[in-house]
């Protein structure tokens, strides 16, 4: 408790991988990330959500073929760490510089590690797994960044 929408991207990365709930692909980045996708490489988020939905059988016929039938997946955060306002000032300014966003709107991030458990009628799975999420004008987003010298480089996590 008390981390508030925090786990948010974890719950729409599931509701999209293990439900089909692809429209939640929209909520994996800022509105303005799907403007820019759309101005430059002509990425319309609809067409996103298309061939999300056109791979989904494939990567249920996977998990059911891994698992058996009626997989399931539920995840559960075992720990979290704030990361340094030093971190979070270089991740905002490369978000920012990337896809025109606002860098004085990050006001926080945080590295969660989380226990993933894949269920199905014939085995079963956990997988622990660090995941950076970030806070934008008060929305939480998964996000992937390295820190190459003085540089940082990031982007998100759209589940897709």
């Amino acid at each position: 408790g008390g981390n508030g929408g925090m786990t948010k991207p974890i719950d729409n990365l599931m509701a999209i991988t293990f439900k089909g709930k692809f429209s939640k692909i929209k909520e994996m980045a800022p509105p303005e990330y799907w403007e820019y996708m759309e101005e430059e490489y002509d990425l319309d988020i609809d067409e996103m959500i298309e061939d999300a939905e056109d791979s989904y059988d494939d990567m249920m016929d996977y998990y059911e073929e891994e698992y058996g039938d009626n997989v399931r997946a539920s995840y559960k955060v075992t720990d979290k760490k704030k990361l340094s306002d030093k971190k979070l000032e270089g991740i905002a300014e490369a978000l920012a510089d990337e896809y025109d966003l606002d860098e004085k709107k990050f006001t926080e991030a945080w590295e969660l590690d989380v226990e993933m458990t894949i269920k199905g009628s014939e085995d079963d799975d956990e997988e622990e797994s660090e995941m950076t999420v970030i806070k934008y004008k008060g929305k939480w987003y998964a996000i992937s960044w390295y820190k190459s010298g003085d540089d940082y480089r990031a982007s998100f996590i759209l589940g897709d």
